[in-house]
């Protein structure tokens, strides 16, 4: 699949097809509701086009945005598409140093930005304030979208950067539309239905999963200014739902709130999209079971626009829990047609069923490269695949599809004695330990083995644990060389805004007590 039309002869299409139909829906922090048909939307960004233009962004320019959840952000990716410019989004939870490096790296024309996250900075480049650009632009005409290659620069996204500087990964409208496109085919989105946003939309989950995609099918987005499990089932009913991206985090919190959700009418939700981090088949299961809600399990990065893979939901509730505990891990999928996955050997070779190797994507949606950075490219980029850094292996089913599973960050395995040992397997197998909110497994410096296994446990609130109780719970589950060696009690849970455990972060934070 390869999406060959321009953003812009894509965004009138769509445009004059839903008109008055709504588009987005947004929830701010107080739970106040505002919205924009497809129609209103357009001329909004066409408005914020015409902003950046009179200051002296041009085709092929660039503009970051630094904000969390709101609809301006939203407005902004659009309006740098309809122009032909590249849109930046920047973490405003990255450190202070991390966002001076990505604004000078990028080299943006203008700084969207809350006021916030401003204070903190000293870069030179213009800043137009977000709180009251819609005000601002409301007076002026709208652009007319510039026709413009599908290859040309749209996105701009960097990677969070935990073992190194942040990478930039540019993608283009190809990259973007296609993935979207492909992400709304597999879904079978309809005009009118609803898409939920909690995921930050400074991420390609939320701009693209949820944001683009919901646009391309003619549905609704509806945008969150944050999560909340307090709001989360009743705002799935009140919208009228078809489907929700979430992080496996969020399931957890979700899992922890226990709401008795039997008042609400859930019977447009079909599933909850769930990837951007590793999900434990202990979670997915208990949840199905609690909540009755099907969970599409998925695996995608930044590189790759989004999804690379998602679940097959045509399979009945037996067959597909046999996908998600069978295995070790819970299957990511199949993938998506806009891209090849396979997994392969050092040597660039495909691996069989069942043997373990690296997860790699070609296809029409993936990057041509990260932005000014020959060398990460050579290393990503061999035997004409993109490699993902993740390890994984496949199965087939009866009807010869392939079933990934993700097995964990080959940067993040611990090897032990030469052994390569995967931390979400001892994660899954410590999980269920009662009393404990979170575990992660990471690697320690040892004299013996080179690695050896410690275990980062965050318990629940008012219950008291040992590291004796801890270890005397992994002997009854783990074989002695998985086994972690000592326990270390935190009470933060070291996640990314993605959901995405700070595993080698937190490895390296720890390292000095453990040496």
């Amino acid at each position: 699949m390869n999406f060959t039309r321009t953003f812009e002869e894509t965004f009138k299409t769509t445009v004059a097809r839903r008109n008055d139909a709504p588009y987005l829906i947004f929830y701010d922090s107080d739970g106040a509701r505002s919205a924009w048909s497809y129609r209103d939307f357009a001329v909004d960004a066409a408005r914020l086009a015409t902003l950046f233009k009179q200051r002296g962004v041009r085709e092929g320019g660039r503009v970051a945005i630094m904000s969390k959840n709101r609809p301006e952000v939203l407005l902004s990716y659009f309006a740098c598409w309809l122009m032909g410019a590249c849109a930046c989004p920047v973490n405003v939870e990255e450190s202070a140093e991390r966002k001076v490096f990505i604004l000078q790296r990028s080299k943006c024309d203008v700084l969207l930005a809350e006021a916030a996250w401003l204070g903190e900075l000293d870069v030179s480049v213009q800043v137009v304030p977000i709180k009251d650009v819609l005000e601002e632009v409301r007076e002026l005409q709208p652009l007319e979208p510039t026709p413009t290659s599908p290859e040309e620069g749209a996105f701009l996204v960097y990677t969070s950067g935990t073992t190194g500087d942040p990478k930039g990964v540019l993608l283009s409208q190809q990259n973007l539309l296609t993935n979207a496109q492909a992400t709304a085919d597999w879904h079978a989105l309809q005009p009118g239905d609803g898409v939920m946003t909690v995921l930050p939309i400074h991420h390609v989950n939320g701009a693209v999963v949820t944001g683009l995609t919901s646009f391309l099918a003619g549905g609704r987005n509806i945008l969150n200014r944050q999560f909340s499990p307090q709001t989360f089932w009743q705002r799935l009913t009140s919208e009228e739902a078809a489907v929700a991206s979430v992080v496996p985090t969020l399931l957890e919190f979700l899992l922890s709130a226990d709401e008795d959700i039997s008042r609400y009418d859930l019977s447009h939700l079909r599933y909850l999209l769930c990837g951007a981090g590793p999900l434990l088949s202990e979670t997915v299961l208990r949840f199905e079971k609690r909540f009755g809600v099907p969970i599409c399990h998925g695996f995608g990065m930044s590189e790759t626009t989004a999804y690379n893979t998602q679940f097959p939901m045509d399979l009945d509730t037996e067959t597909r829990r046999r996908w998600y505990a069978d295995y070790g891990f819970p299957s990511v999928g199949c993938a998506l047609s806009c891209n090849e996955v396979a997994i392969l050997r050092p040597d660039g070779s495909k691996a069989g069923s069942s043997e373990h190797g690296e997860i790699a994507v070609r296809g029409a949606s993936v990057m041509a490269g990260y932005l000014d950075n020959p060398e990460a490219n050579e290393k990503a980029f061999k035997h004409g695949w993109f490699w993902s850094g993740d390890q994984g292996f496949y199965e087939v089913d009866e009807a010869g599809r392939e079933f990934f599973f993700l097995s964990g960050r080959i940067k993040e395995l611990i090897i032990r004695g030469g052994v390569n040992l995967s931390p979400l397997e001892i994660d899954e197998a410590l999980r269920d330990l009662p009393g404990v909110a979170f575990a992660l497994a990471f690697p320690f410096e040892n004299s013996y083995y080179g690695e050896e296994v410690a275990l980062y446990v965050v318990p629940e609130k008012e219950v008291a644990l040992n590291e004796e109780e801890v270890l005397a719970y992994a002997k009854t589950k783990l074989p002695f060389a998985k086994r972690p060696k000592v326990v270390v009690f935190g009470e933060e849970i070291p996640y990314t805004t993605t959901g995405k455990p700070k595993r080698l972060e937190l490895a390296q934070q720890l390292a000095k007590d453990l040496a």
